[in-house]
């Protein structure tokens, strides 16, 4: 087979290749956007944390309420355990 001297290659671009200014200008762009967005993100986490502690505050502000109402039921309790049984000991005799 005879070589023609006549054909010509071209050269493939490959990924070694720089980028265009304006692919860089492109990246540059969208990484902008993406920080953007994060930092949209973010203060959405921060409200909504903000907003969690705030709830978590109250809910152990109404678990001491509930606490003290508990032990005040429990001192209840035993008077009123005590006065029944004094009664029951009176019906027995």
């Amino acid at each position: 087979m005879a070589a023609s001297s006549s054909t010509r290659y071209t050269r493939l671009k490959t990924d070694d290749e720089e980028p265009s200014s304006s692919a860089f200008e492109e990246i540059i762009m969208k990484q902008e956007q993406i920080i953007r967005d994060q930092d949209e993100d973010l203060v959405l986490v921060g409200k909504s944390v903000n907003t969690l502690k705030h709830m978590s505050y109250k809910i152990g502000d109404e678990l001491d309420q509930q606490a003290v109402m508990l032990d005040d039921l429990g001192q209840e309790m035993d008077t009123v355990d005590a006065k029944l049984d004094n009664v029951m000991k009176k019906l027995r005799n």
